[in-house]
């Protein structure tokens, strides 16, 4: 199955994962469908996805975050995200946790996530990646302007089960404390827009092109005052070391790795 297929497949069965929580009352945490989804795509392209994740005794260090690479055929240049899942409440059909900040932090989540994601060297993209369902008495919901930026997808509602959202975007829609999805769901993207093929390319371009071009015409990355031509970068050494299956967790260059409070990481390579 092509990976574009299988990310939009994951949308839809979250979506139903959710709606069946929902209808028995039981509220799942992100960690659950986290996990669910690194197994489904890690079972349907087992050559080309890779994970590392962090023991009970490491997730106490490390936090919660996850990271995410998609790497060219060569094994050399890459584009890393680092991501914040976050899943619908059920009884406030709301995003609860979107601008969480703890008593005891001087900065918020989002703060948080985009300082780490720039002071890593390559830089990451910082964004979040929410879970998403919602049962159709709710009113104020409106996909339309969104499902038409990505009618050449042939986009069903079931499609945002998993969407995603610049950590910049968040930052700008916590000034309106938004938080409910009526009045979310115009900003949410559905997380396979990532990796598919756009409908009017004129060229096949190659996974990591299209992650790439993605950021770019989304505006995922921080501002600068320079021309950006691409966010492909080499990649760090523990990445490099997940791909070759010689991960090492105490390795002198895994050091800025642990510090980057990571639950895991999830490494998609591109075999064409």
């Amino acid at each position: 199955m092509a990976l574009c297929h299988t990310f939009r497949n994951l949308s839809c069965l979250t979506w139903m994962q959710l709606e069946k929580a929902r209808s028995i009352e039981h509220q799942i945490l992100e960690e659950t469908i986290t996990d669910l989804l690194m197994v489904e795509l890690k079972y349907n392209h087992l050559f080309n996805v890779y994970t590392k994740t962090f023991t009970r005794r490491e997730e106490g260090i490390n936090g919660a975050d996850w990271e995410w690479w998609f790497v060219d055929s060569s094994g050399i240049k890459g584009i890393g995200f680092r991501v914040q899942a976050k899943i619908i409440n059920f009884k406030t059909d709301s995003f609860e946790q979107l601008y969480y900040k703890s008593k005891n932090a001087t900065i918020s989540q989002t703060d948080k996530l985009i300082s780490d994601a720039l002071k890593i060297n390559p830089p990451l993209i910082p964004i979040y990646c929410l879970y998403v369902q919602y049962d159709d008495h709710i009113s104020g919901i409106d996909f339309w302007e969104s499902l038409i930026q990505y009618l050449i997808y042939n986009c069903s509602k079931e499609h945002f089960g998993c969407s995603i959202l610049s950590a910049f975007k968040v930052k700008d829609l916590k000034k309106k404390n938004l938080k409910h999805i009526a009045k979310l769901a115009n900003h949410l993207i559905p997380w396979h827009y990532l990796v598919c093929p756009r409908a009017n390319a004129k060229e096949n371009k190659s996974l990591t092109e299209r992650v790439d071009e993605f950021v770019k015409i989304k505006n995922f990355a921080p501002e600068t005052k320079d021309f950006v031509d691409s966010y492909l970068r080499d990649i760090p050494p523990h990445i490099s070391n997940i791909l070759n299956r010689s991960y090492n967790e105490n390795e002198i260059e895994d050091n800025q790795f642990y510090r980057e409070d990571l639950r895991g990481i999830l490494v998609i390579q591109d075999k064409n």
